[in-house]
């Protein structure tokens, strides 16, 4: 286990950093970050307030967790994060450990940023950029249906 003092210091050390708005590339490999006492531990709220500030980031672009323990409630507040964040294109994750149907969810939505989906959400997207960003995915239905329901009242 880590010390507790040690986890708070660097857990605020990683929201400053996930805040940071012009960061891309976030390493957090190698550490406990994922395991099942950094996300039930006396103070729950601290990795709910890293997940929030990526899912709120709109710059980051790589980011890197592997040989990290994968807990349940981490994959569950990662997945959350992920569903919010439309800029992370590339996500370095072993998921040999994390149940199928959340690897496939957190493969899909990282395939749909990948994809153009944050570009469909800006307030007034170009009409030509649906055809486009389609053409892209010809090949995967899931993305092709992804991207079409992303802002529907655009398209219709």
């Amino acid at each position: 286990k880590v010390c507790p003092l040690l986890y708070v210091c660097f857990l605020f050390s990683r929201i400053r950093v996930v805040k940071t708005p012009s960061i891309t590339y976030l390493s957090l490999s190698q550490n406990e970050l994922g395991s099942e006492y950094m996300i039930t531990r006396e103070n729950p709220d601290e990795p709910r307030k890293l997940f929030a500030s990526l899912a709120a980031n709109k710059t980051l672009q790589r980011m890197y967790l592997d040989m990290n323990p994968l807990s349940p409630g981490f994959v569950e507040l990662l997945t959350h994060a992920l569903e919010q964040n439309t800029t992370l294109m590339r996500l370095g994750l072993l998921t040999l450990t994390v149940p199928t149907q959340d690897a496939k969810k957190i493969r899909y939505l990282i395939s749909l940023n990948s994809a153009g989906r944050g570009k469909l959400q800006s307030d007034f997207p170009d009409p030509r950029l649906l055809p486009y960003l389609l053409s892209r995915v010809s090949n995967d239905p899931p993305l092709i249906y992804g991207l079409l329901t992303q802002v529907p009242h655009t398209w219709t």
